[in-house]
């Protein structure tokens, strides 16, 4: 079956009356401690999320989403509102069916923070979501992207052949100035609330009293065990320059058969599941410290992003700059 996108219209991106939309949305940015928060979070007695990230309101965007469209040699498959809107609005309200009625409902989709439309489109809804954007020290997040992408098989080189090859597949989630001046553009800068993850990891007790109020649940309700999770604990290759060969000689196997999507998009053949079964038997993934990152690449990087985000001072109203950058505090 072939679905293409038959127009442009705003239109379907607005929900139904029947339809359950979240109250919050943890939105990035990507490697930033979102994760972690999700289960915080989670543990609360009156607020659900649903256990994966959805994506729904980018869910046609192919540099957000690159898996969830398929060329099987003649067609594409992808996802198109217009195609089937109440088959979307209903596969998305979907994750939200085992929320109680009292529930405070949040779910997260890092891909939000840095899409072009998915702001846009939570705008048009009559409901107010609140978004929460999470920061990270720009250079460590892209490194910590950076080994996401050689684990799920997307990344072909090393680090920094990565960035003279493809810097956009690593440093364009670090753009924060960039993409927080889309969110204030489409959301009212009082349903965002962003947190910067150093603080988050410094102070978490303080951090969740600020969040908890800001989506409205008794911060006291919220087990103290939970403060103490680090949940999505880096895991890497045995062998890192195995898996980026493999990862450049069979670039199919890094697509994931999701069939948790409104068209089911599986294309995986059984030579491919052997090939990645079989190199895991060879190359499992281990839970361990990164190896460290190349000075001379911080150094660069960090260049880099200081310029780039010149202005986040402002926009931010806090000096988040000097914590990332200065030497003496990071």
């Amino acid at each position: 079956m072939n679905y293409f996108f038959s127009s442009f219209s705003d239109t379907n991106w607005i929900a139904p009356q029947n339809v359950c939309l979240p109250d919050f949305i943890m939105c990035g940015a990507m490697k930033s401690g979102t994760s972690t928060l999700h289960y915080i979070l989670n543990q609360h007695p009156n607020v659900f999320i649903p256990k994966r990230e959805i994506g729904f309101f980018d869910i046609d965007n192919i540099f957000e989403h690159p898996d969830y469209s398929h060329f099987d040699g003649n067609n594409w498959i992808t996802h198109d509102i217009d195609s089937n809107p109440e088959k979307f609005w209903d596969w998305y309200s979907s994750h939200f069916n085992n929320a109680k009625p009292t529930d405070i409902i949040g779910e997260d989709s890092t891909t939000y923070f840095s899409s072009k439309i998915a702001a846009k489109r939570l705008s048009l809804q009559s409901k107010d979501i609140k978004l929460i954007v999470l920061l990270r020290q720009p250079t460590i997040r892209a490194y910590s992207q950076f080994w996401h992408l050689v684990r799920t098989g997307r990344a072909k080189y090393d680090f920094e052949r990565t960035i003279l090859h493809n810097p956009w597949s690593v440093l364009y989630r670090s753009l924060y100035l960039e993409h927080l001046n889309v969110l204030f553009k489409h959301i009212n800068k009082e349903n965002i609330k962003v947190v910067i993850f150093e603080e988050f990891i410094k102070d978490k007790q303080n951090v969740l009293k600020d969040l908890c109020s800001f989506i409205n649940v008794d911060y006291d309700l919220l087990p103290t065990s939970s403060l103490n999770a680090h949940v999505n604990k880096t895991r890497i290759p045995k062998f890192p320059s195995l898996q980026i060969l493999k990862n450049r000689i069979f670039p199919e196997l890094s697509k994931k058969v999701n069939t948790q999507l409104p068209y089911d998009i599986s294309h995986k053949t059984m030579s491919y599941s052997l090939i990645k079964f079989l190199h895991k038997k060879v190359n499992p993934h281990i839970e361990t410290k990164l190896p460290s990152i190349n000075p001379s690449t911080k150094v660069f990087l960090d260049n880099f992003f200081s310029k780039e985000l010149d202005g986040l001072n402002e926009v931010m109203h806090k000096d988040v700059l000097s914590l990332w950058f200065d030497p003496y505090n990071y």
